[in-house]
């Protein structure tokens, strides 16, 4: 049985979830009916599936309708005609009259691991909450029926103070992912790194629609394939090893051990 420990707290605060799954989803709800009695929690959220739109917005281009929902024990909900990120933005640009603690993005269904938060919508909508100056989270459950959002929601609430009491915690978003197991089957915490990349590419239909028109689609998802050998802190194989993933990420996207093999480049340019 894995035991953990983590400091007390009674300390009330106010939270924005947000998703990319939905506004029903199921791990959106069971997080907010974690969080619900200990703190005020809002929800901004896509009003449908808005899985891999990554850090997507649309809200500087299109009005985008929000819908008033009623769920129990929260303060304030809206289903939203937009993206996951258009979500957080709207929520921190005044559609609630709240100054916020912290953002919470998830419980996704399914993993965002490695090369998964270049796609994820989860990722994000967390994104955004940084770039707003407020702490943020990721959290995403892993595995293929999924059933165990408890599990998830507990280790929310194990790592939320810690993570927020962090005087770096607007240096990066935090990215969690938990295997789908019971929690006490959970084998305890690993700050990871991402692992390798994963091969994302399936076979496709082409189908004619006229001479200047094809219809392009996808034949079937397919599990994703691992390209490479995983790495040894890797994220992806501390969560299949019964491990949750904590990882810190940035938007830093430069590769500084490129650095050396770029420069080689600059000599190319001919003053003309």
């Amino acid at each position: 049985m894995a035991v953990f420990f983590f400091a007390c707290y009674n300390r009330s605060m106010k939270i924005l979830l947000s998703n990319d799954d939905g506004i029903d989803a199921e791990g959106l709800l069971v997080l907010a009916d974690a969080l619900k009695n200990e703190h005020d929690v809002y929800i901004a959220a896509p009003s449908g599936q808005r899985s891999a739109y990554s850090h997507s917005v649309t809200y500087f281009h299109t009005p985008n309708k929000a819908y008033r929902c009623s769920i129990p024990g929260i303060r304030e909900a809206w289903a939203i005609d937009g993206t996951p990120a258009d979500c957080v933005y709207y929520a921190m640009c005044g559609l609630f009259d709240a100054e916020f603690d912290a953002v919470i993005s998830g419980i996704n269904n399914g993993r965002n691991l490695s090369s998964d938060c270049v796609y994820s919508g989860t990722v994000g909508a967390a994104a955004e909450g940084t770039l707003s100056y407020v702490p943020s989270i990721a959290v995403s459950l892993c595995g293929r029926d999924l059933v165990h959002y408890h599990t998830a929601a507990m280790v929310l609430k194990d790592v939320l103070v810690d993570f927020l009491d962090d005087d770096r915690n607007l240096d990066y978003m935090l990215n969690i992912n938990v295997p789908d197991l019971p929690y006490e089957q959970l084998k305890g915490f690993k700050a990871s790194v991402f692992d390798s990349p994963i091969d994302y590419r399936r076979p496709i239909t082409v189908e004619t629609l006229d001479a200047d028109t094809l219809l392009l689609s996808l034949d079937r998802p397919g599990p994703a394939r691992q390209k490479h050998v995983r790495l040894a802190e890797g994220d992806a194989g501390a969560v299949s090893d019964g491990y949750v993933s904590l990882t810190p990420i940035w938007f830093d996207m430069v590769h500084k051990d490129c650095m050396e093999n770029v420069r080689k480049l600059e000599k190319l340019f001919r003053n003309r």
